[in-house]
């Protein structure tokens, strides 16, 4: 299944949609292909930032969906999560359900006197504590990737409850964020046959 995924959502970088397909025959195609149950909407570009010194918008680009949304930090902070674009989930998840979250993203712009990009991918709680189901530190190139994450949630979340994270407040960069696709895989997925890493199509 790990080789199955990549190639899927791989693919979808290099597909356009065909013109009479509407958002909501794109997003039927999308929940039949992968695998496990969609719980987000991959078609919203729906991000939005937090922070003081950083500032966001859409921008065009040539990855699945022909557009991402584009944070600029211009001023780092102390800490990377007081700078962060933040995206909703419209599911909920049980106890015990394993999620696996493909994410794609670059780094449009890197300081020259940095030798690195990097941003700290989340799924989270929308509120406090902000407890993560899933998270994991992405090192960011300039070609677009498909960077992968998974967790087991430890309580039930009702749809609303939690959501995609991207902390970049640590560096001076500029990141663009793609489609993001998060799967609840159920209770008896084994998370070690899930995809993993970074992988550039």
């Amino acid at each position: 299944m790990r080789g199955r995924l990549i190639i899927l959502l791989a693919g979808l970088a290099l597909a356009s949609p065909a013109a009479a397909q509407t958002e909501d025959e794109a997003l039927a195609a999308l929940e039949e292909a992968l695998p496990g149950t969609l719980v987000n909407n991959p078609l919203e570009v729906n991000w939005n930032v937090y922070g003081e010194g950083a500032s966001g918008r859409v921008a065009k680009a040539d990855v699945a969906g022909g557009t991402a949304f584009r944070v600029k930090v211009k001023r780092p902070a102390a800490d990377a999560w007081r700078i962060s674009a933040a995206a909703p989930v419209q599911g909920g998840v049980e106890a015990g359900d394993v999620v696996l979250i493909a994410v794609w993203a670059r780094a449009e712009k890197m300081d020259p006197d940095q030798d690195r990009a990097e941003a700290d991918m989340r799924l989270q709680e929308t509120s406090e504590p902000w407890t993560a189901l899933a998270s994991r530190l992405v090192p960011l190139s300039e070609d677009w990737q498909l960077h992968y994450l998974n967790g087991t949630a430890q309580k039930a979340y009702a749809p609303g409850e939690i959501g995609m994270s991207f902390n970049v407040g640590g560096l001076r960069q500029t990141v663009e964020i793609g489609q993001y696709y998060v799967m609840n895989m159920g209770q008896n997925a084994d998370p070690a046959g899930l995809p993993s890493g970074s992988v550039t199509p």
